[in-house]
Formats: structure tokens, C-alpha cells, sequence
């Protein structure tokens, strides 16, 4: 019964025509005809935006469930790098100590910037020199609104989140679905213009 009256809310003329369909009479006026759609697509905004807000309140563990952990020591070469993240389909390594504590990260654009645009060979350096070091990272039970408001204000596309001190995945901004970056874009401009006017 709540998913009928969920698809009733996105589509207000099948709301009407099922009014209609299911009445004695077909008494229902042009006038309240009107009325009726625009009640119902006045309540189908409010529905949306409190979507939105769920998603954005939604946990970072829930954006990377199901993500794989790829990770590899300071000392590893970039060629390995290159190759694990081609494998796992990802654009970003986390770079691990022995007790799997997160001590830099090294993604595409690294491999693009400070790699193969300086000239160097894939085979002889290690992540340990081309890395960004000591990253900024999250805990799983962050919200969403908040891990992009981080990654805005860092200028960050990739995020390691860990857990009990452990990374247990990368969030990225591929990850998020696009009325989580429509919002966050929202408030970031807003800050960002408040920000202005103090400065």
C-alpha cells in the first residue's frame, strides 16, 4: 500500500485518473482537476527534497559496500600500483604500513602529474616518492554531506575511510549519485560566498 501511494505522489495524473476510475460519478471539475495536480506536485517536491536529505544524511559504509580494499606498502613500484588499480578497476591505491595503517595515497592523477609527465620510470620509483603522504581520512559512520564537504574544502576526489584504524575502502566522487553532488555543489557555493563577503 505505501509503494501504491509512493508511485501515486511521483505521477499525479495517474493519482487522477485513478481517482476518476474508481469514483461513481465523474464529478470531479476542471477547476478541482487542477487543484488536485497542483496539491500533488507540491507534495511530490517536498517528497523529493526529503530523499535528498536522507541520501545525504546516509553513511559513507554504505556508499563503499561491496568496495574491494586495494592497497600496497611505501615500497612497492608504481608499475605495481598501475597495474592492481587497472585489475580492480579503481583510480586510487591506499598505501599501508605494516600494521595496515593508511600513510598515503597514490591515485590516476599521481600517476599522470608525477610520474609520467616528470619522466620518471614506472619500474623504479616507488609509491613511497610519489604518493601523497599522511592522508586525510574518515571514519565509516561519516555522513555523506559531510565526506563531500571535506573533499570540497581539500580539493579531494579520493577519501581512504577507516575503521578501527584499519582502511576498510576508498570513497571516491564517482561514488556518489548525482542529487548528492547537486546539493553538495549547493552549499559549497553558498559557503564559499559567505566566505567571500567576510574575508
Amino acid at each position: 500500500a505505501a509503494s501504491s501511494m509512493m508511485g501515486l505522489l511521483l505521477n499525479p495524473n495517474a493519482a487522477m485518473q485513478y481517482l476518476i476510475c474508481n469514483a461513481d460519478h465523474c464529478w470531479i471539475s476542471a477547476k478541482f482537476s487542477q487543484m488536485f495536480t497542483e496539491f500533488f506536485s507540491s507534495a511530490r517536491c517536498v517528497f523529493l527534497k526529503n530523499e535528498e536529505k536522507t541520501m545525504m544524511k546516509r553513511s559513507v559504509s554504505e556508499v563503499i559496500s561491496g568496495h574491494h580494499v586495494v592497497n600496497l606498502p611505501a615500497d612497492a613500484n608504481v608499475r605495481a600500483a598501475a597495474q592492481l588499480m587497472t585489475s580492480a578497476h579503481v583510480a586510487s591505491v591506499v598505501v599501508v604500513d605494516g600494521e595496515e595503517q593508511a600513510v598515503g595515497i597514490f591515485t590516476e592523477r599521481d600517476l599522470t602529474e608525477r610520474v609520467v609527465a616528470a619522466g620518471l620510470d614506472p619500474l623504479q620509483t616507488i609509491l613511497d616518492k610519489v604518493m601523497s603522504h599522511t592522508p586525510l581520512t574518515i571514519a565509516a559512520d561519516t555522513a555523506v554531506g559531510e565526506a563531500l564537504r571535506i573533499m570540497h574544502l581539500n580539493n579531494l576526489r579520493h577519501l581512504p575511510v577507516v575503521e578501527g584504524g584499519k582502511v576498510v575502502g576508498v570513497v571516491s566522487m564517482r561514488d556518489f549519485v548525482g542529487s548528492e553532488l547537486v546539493d553538495g555543489e549547493k552549499d559549497f557555493a553558498m559557503m564559499d560566498s559567505l566566505t567571500e563577503h567576510m574575508l
